[in-house]
């Protein structure tokens, strides 16, 4: 038992010095077991030996034969012990691999640290740049706010020339309507008065509408004007008075008269000239053929070159075509107004 707790303490310092192997772990609790139980039957031996005089005699006391556990036990350790020691491995790839961990770990420090101050500088930027995006959104309300301002200043400006342009096209629209409503007024009234006027009418229904007529119209309110048809039917007369009267003009010398009456009786025309005959006769042809085609103007100034005589003969007529002349040019006027 000694030998083996010997050689136990003995090979104690190698267990410790080399790594033990997987098998050799799983046995060492069990020697120790033994050992611990040896020791029990030495202990238990040494009491049964040394007993004092006063107790009483000592019981036998069976105790469990483990002997053949022991050797056992003893076999197997010794097996174990007999088998060589592992070789220690090689550390060194270890080591270097832990250095190199150690160095990715002082790096990756390295970038720990990197990254906090870029996370610090972002910060940094993110809240330089929250500053001036809200500096840049103040003065953007701002500029907004004066400009909404000045725009509403301007579009009141623009609304009050729309509305103030609009009043005067509105005034003038309503004077235009009123101007044409009285010309509509105006145009019929003349229309109805050229109308009775052609027809021989009085005027005066249509001369109301006209206010203050002009003096040509006004004269024919009561009484119709001359119509030309009527005129063409008296020329015939009136012209046999203005040959009357100028026949009974003295001409100087019996001669003359003589000639003078041959030449009212016998005329000799080359288109509108008299070759033979009074001028008086000329003068009235070419009022004659004037009527006829409805030139009052050009009537009126062959009239005017007759002799005085002939002339005075034709007063009422010359004064009642040169009233419808008059008439007409009043209503012409009135129409081009």
């Amino acid at each position: 038992m000694t030998d083996t707790a010997s050689e136990t303490s003995t090979t104690e310092p190698a267990a410790i010095a080399a790594p033990a192997s997987p098998a050799r772990r799983t046995l060492a609790p069990v020697v120790m077991l033994g050992a611990a139980g040896l020791v029990l039957l030495g202990a238990l031996g040494f009491l049964a030996l040394q007993s004092p005089p006063d107790l009483p005699p000592p019981q036998t006391v069976a105790v469990p034969d483990h002997t053949a556990t022991l050797n056992a036990l003893e076999r197997r350790l010794a097996g174990l012990e007999a088998r060589p020691a592992p070789a220690m491995p090689d550390l060194a790839p270890l080591a270097a691999r832990v250095g190199q961990i150690e160095g990715l770990q002082a790096r990756i420090d390295r970038l720990g640290e990197r990254l906090d101050a870029a996370v610090a500088a972002t910060r940094s930027v993110e809240a330089a740049d929250a500053q001036r995006a809200e500096a840049l959104r103040s003065r953007l309300e701002a500029g907004l706010t004066e400009a909404q301002s000045r725009l509403e200043a301007r579009l009141g400006t623009l609304e009050r020339g729309v509305n103030d342009a609009l009043a005067r096209q509105e005034a003038a629209g309503r004077q235009a309507l009123t101007a044409l409503e009285t010309r509509a007024r105006t145009l019929t009234a003349v229309v109805g008065l050229a109308t009775a006027l052609e027809a021989g009418r009085p005027l005066a229904p249509h001369l109301a509408v006209l206010g203050s007529p002009s003096p040509a119209l006004a004269r024919f309110a009561a009484t119709g004007a001359p119509t030309e048809a009527r005129l063409r039917l008296e020329f015939e007369d009136a012209a046999r008075a203005a040959r009357a009267a100028q026949d009974a003009t003295p001409r100087g010398t019996l001669a003359e008269s003589a000639l003078a009456r041959l030449g009212g009786l016998v005329t000799i025309r080359r288109g509108e000239q008299v070759v033979w005959g009074e001028e008086t006769e000329a003068h009235l042809e070419r009022a004659r053929r004037a009527l006829a085609a409805g030139e009052m103007e050009a009537v009126l100034a062959a009239l005017d070159a007759l002799h005085p005589a002939a002339k005075e003969a034709m007063a009422p007529w010359i004064t009642r075509a040169r009233q419808l002349q008059e008439a007409r040019a009043a209503i012409a006027q009135l129409l081009a107004g």
